[in-house]
């Protein structure tokens, strides 16, 4: 009965059952969308997620962005809890947390740290720079495509992102496109 108590309050602490959304998107005989990713000769489908869900999900970040812009470190990341609503109370049948970080839009979030490329924007940003290199495009117009990616990821956080490691990241291009 007192991981019920806790659970009721957490739920009522945070408005729970109110705040919830669907997760993904869905047709009106109650089908899951799905939407096409990729690029021409490599697409797939997946889950669409909901406007809400999306919507949430940028909220949500936001705090924690702001949380570590500030330097105040009250909250230390997200959790996510998967389940339905009942009678006007949130069943849970799935809670996770990110306490290792998390990838969105492009950066790695982790608990008290500042933000940092994520894998898969250093790999985007690699293959678009081997495309580059393989049009012709010379070492001047390699290092301002370059330049431009960390002036994005740099782009507006003011300072919220770990120092400006153009010279590290240029020599990483460098380094996989003559190996």
């Amino acid at each position: 009965m007192r991981a019920q108590f806790i659970w009721n309050a957490f739920c009522a602490r945070f408005n729970i059952a109110k705040e919830c959304v669907p997760l993904f998107e869905s047709t009106t005989n109650g089908i899951v969308a799905t939407k096409t990713i990729g690029k021409a000769a490599s697409t797939r489908s997946v889950l669409a997620r909901s406007a809400e869900m999306e919507e949430m999900i940028l909220r949500e970040t936001e705090k924690l962005l702001e949380d570590w812009k500030s330097k105040q470190h009250k909250l230390d990341g997200l959790i996510y809890c998967m389940g339905w609503k009942q009678h006007g109370h949130f069943i849970p049948l799935y809670i996770g947390k990110t306490e290792k970080g998390f990838d969105f839009l492009g950066y790695r979030f982790k608990p008290q740290k500042l933000l940092e490329p994520a894998v898969q924007s250093l790999t985007r940003l690699l293959e678009r720079a081997r495309r580059l290199h393989e049009k012709g495009a010379d070492s001047h117009r390699l290092r301002q495509y370059v330049q431009r990616w960390v002036t994005w990821l740099h782009g507006g956080l003011q300072g919220a992102v770990t120092e400006n490691r153009f010279n590290q990241i240029w020599a990483y291009v460098n380094l996989k496109l003559s190996g």
